[in-house]
């Protein structure tokens, strides 16, 4: 018994130091120490006291920004450099990075179309590049912010600067600059929630319906709050409820909010979905939204639970084990102690 606890024991530690040493591997390079960045504030910038380009332009403006890469390595490093509108993802966390989610509708101008520079720059080594970028401000004037931002990502390898092809691995950690341009004051502007549709879907392996809704305005929605209750059509019965709050959506901007389903698997049918949704300003949107599930939609969703379930049993299996460590210790000890009784009385 004692050699089959020593076995159960030594495979736990193993499978748990592998998993450890794993993740220290993919989050031990850090890009962060090879390089940092400043920005060089314009005379335009309307508050110097913050992180990230706050720029007052007007209608037709073109002009040059600049920011400063400072390489403090030994070795000349390659830096990729992104232009990224402002998005939102499902969380109600502003995205500033390259992202797969979809513009809005309502967005007229996008950030990365009137924000020009490099994809790429090489930094010399022990020194600091300058890298301009160009702003061209659309000649009609709008409303509100365009929002966006820069992204600065260090290349590890790169076999061919100039070849579109190889681009070398991209180091995951990376620095995001964020920028905001506007012509006038943005005070009296207030976001506008629109409702667009419900569908079933999958997030993290997982049945989920999404409430997709759209800020049609050109102004951030802050301190969101979303509460969704769905029910089968024309029943009272509720069948799942979500509350959220402390979101935010960015300009212009959808969110496909997710509501987790009870049941492992969706099933098909005609549902009613209560959707609210407030803002910092106390401004409120209600919408009841009828929507239908089809079982072609149903079995696709499932299938992919079905795929995803079986490569996410690393954890259970880990936890059955320590049960079986548990268990077969307090058998050991109470045999034990059984012996001990025995011999007690043999004396």
């Amino acid at each position: 018994m004692k050699k089959v606890l020593v076995v159960i024991v030594s495979f736990v530690l193993i499978v748990i130091n592998q998993s450890v040493t794993s993740f220290a591997e993919e989050n031990s390079v850090n890009g962060f120490q090879d390089f940092t960045y400043e920005i060089v504030m314009p005379t335009n910038q309307i508050n110097r006291d913050v992180g990230y380009y706050d720029l007052l332009v007007k209608p037709g403006q073109k002009q040059n920004i600049q920011l400063k890469i400072h390489n403090v390595t030994a070795k000349d490093i390659i830096i990729a450099i992104r232009r990224n509108s402002a998005k939102t993802n499902s969380a109600g966390v502003i995205e500033y990075g390259p992202n797969k989610i979809e513009k809005d509708s309502s967005l007229k101008v996008d950030f990365a179309d009137i924000v020009k520079g490099p994809e790429k720059v090489v930094v010399p080594s022990a020194s600091t590049k300058t890298v301009d970028f160009l702003i061209e401000v659309p000649s009609t004037t709008f409303e509100g912010y365009i929002a966006g931002g820069i992204q600065l990502q260090k290349i590890e390898e790169e076999h061919d600067v100039t070849n579109e092809d190889k681009d070398g691995i991209v180091n995951e950690f990376a620095y995001l600059i964020g920028m905001l341009i506007s012509e006038t004051e943005t005070k009296n502007i207030k976001p506008k929630m629109k409702l667009n549709k419900v569908y079933p879907g999958i997030q993290d392996g997982k049945a989920t319906l999404f409430v997709n809704f759209s800020n049609s305005q050109p102004v951030y929605g802050e301190d969101l709050s979303v509460h969704v209750k769905v029910r089968n059509r024309n029943k009272t019965k509720k069948l799942f409820e979500i509350f959220n709050k402390d979101m935010r959506i960015a300009p212009n901007s959808m969110i496909d909010f997710p509501v987790p389903i009870d049941d492992k698997r969706m099933k098909a049918g005609e549902y009613t979905a209560f959707i609210t949704v407030k803002t910092k300003g106390k401004e409120t949107w209600s919408w009841v939204e009828d929507f239908m599930i089809s079982n072609q939609e149903a079995n696709g969703v499932n299938g992919q639970v079905i795929e995803t379930r079986d490569h996410s049993n690393i954890s259970l299996f880990l936890m059955i084990i320590a049960l079986l460590v548990v268990l077969i210790i307090k058998i050991i000890k109470r045999k034990n102690k059984k012996s001990k009784s025995i011999r007690s009385e043999l004396k």
